[in-house]
């Protein structure tokens, strides 16, 4: 099968474009059990990481601007927009920078995350 520009065939996001994009495997795991922003569901199903603003045009954004949401959520984001779940653009820098602060302040604001460290046995969520 040929690869074309706009239909790449089992492309994998490079790792340093994964760690830009979600940080470490370690803050993903730890981002899969906080309750979801916008519902505050804490139920027994992971979270998904969802991104508050777009990185431009088939770019995604930086890990600092990842919230939690749980699956209903992301599915109503992705189909009707932020407003369909509650959250304008305030709420959702609110939540990226209160994520991120809780995340620095759970890592002792450590830069060596990319090594995917073990998640801290005391993480929670907001």
């Amino acid at each position: 099968m040929k690869r074309s520009r706009l239909n790449p065939v089992n492309r994998k996001r490079k790792a340093k474009n994964w760690a830009r994009a979600y940080g470490s495997a370690a803050f993903v795991q730890w981002i899969s059990r906080l309750p979801c922003w916008a519902c505050n569901y804490a139920g027994p199903s992971p979270r998904q990481a969802a991104h508050t603003v777009s990185g431009g045009m088939g770019r995604k954004a930086d890990a600092n601007t990842v919230i939690a949401l749980c699956g209903v959520c992301h599915a109503k984001q992705h189909q009707s927009g932020w407003l369909a779940i509650g959250m304008c653009e305030e709420s959702r820098q609110r939540a990226a920078a209160q994520t991120q602060a809780i995340w620095e302040a759970k890592r002792g604001n450590r830069e060596d995350d990319d090594a995917g460290s073990e998640i801290p046995a005391d993480a929670e969520g907001p």
